[in-house]
């Protein structure tokens, strides 16, 4: 008798929870797009904007300039001439930066079959990049390629890497 009241109770608690469950589901299928619309308040500007154009009072800009040496007043005259006779800048011959040859490692080629082209495996910046004889790649030019070496020319200079 015991366990039949038990199991009864079961029953109708896992029947409880499986009515909740497809009403739940119903929910969601018949559910109608209700538009909710929000007013938002007038967002108020981070700075108070102040019309200006109807101040009654002046300014007076009458101070001293602070950059003006007041014991030598000097002409724009006579500044144009003084930086005309004093300005000898040298000038500088441009230096071409040296290449960091170490940092570009040639490690292989591959066979395209349906090109009949070789492309070359070249290791820069620690990234391994493809190249074909005659692409340019991030400024460097594969010039020649050559089973155990390739040439490679970078800002106009150019240097035979050996396979490693």
């Amino acid at each position: 008798m015991k366990s039949k009241k038990l199991t009864s109770l079961l029953i109708a608690f896992v029947a409880v929870l499986w009515a909740i469950i497809f009403y739940r589901i119903y929910l969601t299928l018949v559910e109608t797009d209700e538009v909710i619309m929000i007013k938002s308040a007038k967002k108020s500007n981070f700075f108070n904007e102040i019309n200006h154009m109807d101040d009654k009072h002046p300014l007076k800009l009458n101070h001293r300039n602070p950059f003006v040496s007041i014991n030598s007043p000097v002409r724009v005259e006579d500044k144009m001439d003084y930086i005309e006779k004093h300005s000898s800048i040298p000038t500088q011959k441009k230096t071409i930066p040296a290449i960091n040859w170490s940092g570009i490692v040639y490690t292989g080629y591959i066979n395209n079959v349906t090109n009949k082209q070789k492309l070359v495996i070249i290791q820069m910046q620690g990234r391994e990049f493809m190249i074909a004889e005659g692409q340019i790649l991030n400024g460097l030019k594969l010039i020649k390629y050559a089973g155990d070496s390739i040439k490679i020319q970078h800002q106009n200079q150019s240097k035979y890497i050996k396979l490693r």
